[in-house]
């Protein structure tokens, strides 16, 4: 496991030098406070510090495994090993996006806070006043960064007229999807880091090959913009995404890509609680909040970070 934190000078968010494909399954070590390593001093990270230079990233072993022994906090073990198994994940050839595409989409996560385009739309009273070009950290398609940075930074504003001009691009659905819950995954995972003050994991290495081109024979038209997965899966392919019926547009709407889902779902399980334990309201998550005060603390984010629930 790698504890140590080291200086990358790369524009695209610390893209690392060493990675091979490989499903981490090791969580950080829970160690007393007066054994942890004090935390790494962070140059850059903080919004508005240019374009992501000079930042301080963590390093992540050769298998991808991330390790928040350094943390000035106790970190459970399972936020460790989820967040390994997600970042080999991300490496890796998707279902729509090539593993290289998958890495560069989350360079621009955290490259679009820092973008002068985004700044002045989010500053607008209406983001489609403002014309212009983004501040890309990498080589991804412009309509890929828009979507990107749309998301990151103004997702609340959003609309079915933004979404079809996008399509009218050439962005298919099911890149669409695997595009939103890749900003999702990497976005949450470095809130994460955020939250504890500490600095955001260094990128991993692209894996080579092709994405597979799944596409689920269920996916349906549900009044969604894109198509999703039916409440009930059982007898499909992906039959291990969830038991029973699903009502819950959040889980669903990632279900054009499975992969996408099942990756938001292990996710879900350190940072929230198991999707099947959610409508038990006497159910609590792991560690030390009640299911009401984290529910408030949800609520609150929420509000904040404009959701449309």
């Amino acid at each position: 496991m790698v504890s140590v934190c080291r200086r990358s000078l790369a524009r695209s968010a610390g893209r690392g030098d060493a990675g091979a494909r490989g499903a981490g399954t090791r969580g950080a070590e829970l160690l007393p406070p007066q054994e942890r390593a004090p935390p790494a001093e962070v140059s850059g990270l903080q919004a508005g510090a240019g374009l992501w230079q000079d930042a301080v990233y963590c390093a992540r072993d050769a298998l991808n495994h991330i390790s928040y022994s350094h943390a000035p906090y106790p970190v459970r073990a399972d936020f460790a090993a989820s967040h390994s198994r997600y970042w080999a994940r991300l490496a890796a050839p998707g279902e729509w996006l090539t593993g290289r595409q998958r890495v560069d989409v989350a360079a621009e996560v955290r490259q679009a806070p820092q973008c002068a385009l985004c700044r002045r739309r989010k500053e607008a009273l209406s983001p489609y006043q403002v014309d212009g070009a983004h501040e890309a950290a990498t080589g991804l398609p412009e309509v890929m960064v828009e979507v990107i940075h749309r998301v990151v930074t103004d997702s609340a504003r959003l609309t079915k007229s933004w979404f079809d001009g996008v399509m009218r691009q050439g962005l298919s659905a099911e890149e669409y999807v695997e595009i939103i819950g890749t900003v999702v995954s990497v976005f949450s995972i470095d809130e994460f880091c955020r939250g504890l003050d500490i600095p955001l994991n260094e990128l991993p290495e692209p894996q080579p090959g092709e994405p597979n081109r799944y596409r689920p024979e269920a996916a349906i038209d549900d009044g969604a913009w894109v198509p999703l997965l039916p409440p009930v899966v059982a007898g499909t392919p992906d039959a291990d995404l969830w038991e029973g019926a699903m009502s819950g547009f959040v889980i669903r709407a990632l279900g054009l890509v499975p992969d996408e889902v099942r990756t938001l779902l292990d996710l879900n399980d350190a940072h929230y609680l198991e999707v099947n334990k959610v409508w038990n309201v006497t159910r609590s998550p792991q560690g030390t909040l009640s299911r009401m005060q984290t529910e408030v603390i949800a609520a609150r984010v929420s509000a904040l970070n404009g959701c449309f629930y």
